[in-house]
């Protein structure tokens, strides 16, 4: 639960940046992300809810992450069970549960879909553990993205395999 004291001091971070100029936002931003990189939170320059996924997933069940030129699975547990790991905003804007295409699913590269789901500010609200059969039968291929889609919602969170963490 949000305090007023801590209320109080986003309302003021927010005024305080609307004070800004667009390119001092931006330099912020630029300087934000170079700093996440040195701490080992962001592996990549592209968009941080992928790394900061990936990041808190490791942290919180133990894997080993791969290289990020490795394709099919993101991270491996002590067991080497493979995991791929998928991540969503939740935002004011848009509440879509949609992830970013899945490729190569019918060459097994991964044992689990770990999927995140961020609220808009990072806090991890659910977290949830499908097997690949479960992606197969819920998900739908895409010839234009050449990716299977899936939306972290509805039946596929339903089903009994699906193990919520968060």
């Amino acid at each position: 639960m949000i305090d007023d004291a801590s209320n109080e001091s986003a309302v003021i971070a927010a005024t305080s940046l609307s004070l800004e100029s667009n390119a001092d936002l931006l330099s912020r931003w630029a300087a934000i992300m170079s700093e996440l990189g040195r701490r080992g939170i962001l592996r990549t320059a592209n968009n941080p809810v992928a790394d900061y996924a990936e990041y808190v997933v490791a942290d919180r069940l133990g894997l080993t992450l791969e290289n990020n030129s490795n394709a099919g699975h993101d991270g491996t547990d002590k067991n080497g069970v493979r995991y791929q790991i998928k991540a969503r905003r939740l935002t004011a804007n848009t509440g879509r549960r949609q992830l970013s295409p899945i490729r190569n699913i019918d060459q097994d590269k991964f044992d689990f879909l770990i999927v995140a789901l961020f609220d808009h500010d990072f806090t991890l609200v659910e977290l949830w553990k499908l097997p690949i059969a479960l992606v197969r039968m819920h998900g739908r291929h895409s010839n234009h993205v050449n990716g299977w889609i899936v939306h972290a919602k509805g039946a596929i969170l339903l089903d009994s395999r699906a193990e919520r963490l968060v």
